[in-house]
């Protein structure tokens, strides 16, 4: 979202607070932010499913897609080891449930990748305490 004359205060100001938080932030911080937002709208693409907004529905799906294709190619390979080769392939079977889920409509795999992010981002909140 690009702040401009046309936006609201409120918009203006939540722009501005998602900016800093993102520009002070460790490598571990964006990524914890980037697993919070991919879990926020998993939870927005279910609410859809009870409400019957498919369009929104179909733009939350996306935005978990694009957050998790980011996390999948953002990898280092090369020093990662085991852990981000493990990572790389739950990345990619998270999105290919995510075009399933979106594709065919399936609750059931919204539900599958809802608690699979989740225990992800507990993971790796529970990780950075350890550091």
């Amino acid at each position: 979202m690009d702040i401009s004359i046309n936006s609201s205060p409120t918009n203006v100001y939540a722009e501005v607070g998602r900016r800093s938080q993102i520009e002070g932030a460790s490598p571990h911080k964006l990524i914890e932010i980037l697993l919070q937002n991919a879990v926020k709208h998993i939870k927005i693409a279910r609410a859809s499913f009870d409400s019957g907004e498919v369009e929104l529905r179909g733009s939350s799906l996306v935005k978990v897609t694009e957050i998790v294709s980011y996390l999948r190619v953002s990898l280092d390979l090369d020093n990662g080891g085991e852990i981000a080769a493990n990572l790389q392939g739950l990345y990619a079977y998270i999105e290919q449930q995510l075009v399933t889920a979106h594709a065919d409509g399936n609750l059931s795999v919204v539900d599958h990748v809802s608690a699979i992010l989740t225990d992800l981002l507990d993971t790796w909140v529970e990780m950075k305490d350890q550091l």
